[in-house]
């Protein structure tokens, strides 16, 4: 109460007139409008993407029919984490040299603590996999190292695939809650692409200067 009749008094005082007040405000109304955008963009993307995307069971049995090998395969896989394709690439050169996977894997790593191997993953089951692996694992034999595989944001993998398990219990009733939340993450990413395009070509864009 005592702030806000402090500055109902410095209004009448004709301080919000001052400079200093009037980049703060406009700050703070800059941070306001870009938390409303992102609010109502989250909005949307909820109500119009993902609360109208609906997989079935019969859509959850045609991608496990489809995709049985990855589905009913448990891998072991060691990882190689660089940004930019130049230290990917240059990392590859020397696994192709001869330098061991692991020592290459070792130099990317800010800190080395005796003992510990992060590059080396726990089991990953398929949904575990990033869709970018994908096309490299399918084509490894346990020992064989990847080309760089481009990621987001500039990120690039190597991967040296260890083992390849096959697990048949995983049946299409076992996997099905799992197939339905990745048959809806992908269907949200092409429909979210679908909207943004089709606003992009409805919107008229101007930019001003502040």
């Amino acid at each position: 109460v005592v702030l806000e009749l402090q500055a109902q008094r410095a209004v009448e005082l004709g301080l919000d007139a001052d400079e200093g007040f009037q980049a703060a405000q406009q700050r703070a109304e800059a941070q306001l409008r870009e938390a409303r955008r992102r609010e109502l963009a989250r909005l949307f993307r909820t109500r119009e993407v993902l609360d109208k995307i609906v997989v079935g069971e019969d859509d959850a049995r045609r991608y496990f029919e489809a995709n049985r090998a990855r589905i009913q395969t448990q891998l072991s896989v060691h990882q190689i984490v660089v940004n930019g394709r130049a230290a990917a690439l240059a990392a590859s050169a020397r696994i192709a040299a001869g330098s061991p996977f692991e020592e290459v894997a070792a130099a990317q790593l800010p800190v080395q603590i005796p003992g510990q191997t992060p590059w080396a993953l726990p089991p990953l089951a398929w949904e575990q996999v990033p869709t970018e692996w994908w096309a490299a694992i399918d084509g490894l034999r346990p020992g064989e190292v990847s080309a760089p595989i481009a990621g987001p944001s500039d990120r690039f993998w190597i991967l040296k695939l260890i083992a390849r398990a096959e697990n048949p219990a995983v049946t299409v009733e076992l996997a099905q809650p799992r197939i339905q939340a990745v048959l809806k993450s992908l269907k949200f990413e092409e429909r979210r692409d679908q909207l943004d395009r089709e606003l992009r070509a409805r919107a008229s864009v101007s930019f001003t200067s502040p």
